[in-house]
């Protein structure tokens, strides 16, 4: 499960890393046409996608937290578990 975070939080790296390069190339060819050539809708794509994107990390967070806490639960356990049986085995 950690690895599968790790995997996502990698990919998301990488997809702002891919973002930031288009922006700049695109920035190179606004300087070098002299003109903007991006539309309201395309301005309204890439905030959706940086949205999408701010969504996912929040869900990726909040999914590791709580296998995080899975985890710690199922520790606890054990170690209850594991008492419970030296006590018992005391008592004999």
């Amino acid at each position: 499960m950690a690895e599968t975070l790790t995997q996502m939080h990698d990919l998301h790296a990488r997809l702002d890393a891919l973002r930031m390069q288009q922006q700049r190339l695109m920035d190179v060819g606004w300087r070098m046409e002299g003109m903007n050539p991006v539309v309201p809708d395309q301005f309204e794509a890439f905030y959706a996608g940086r949205d999408d994107l701010r969504d996912d990390r929040a869900e990726s967070t909040e999914t590791s937290a709580l296998a995080q806490l899975h985890e710690r639960l199922d520790q606890m356990q054990q170690a209850r578990q594991q008492e419970r049986g030296h006590e018992q085995g005391l008592e004999y």
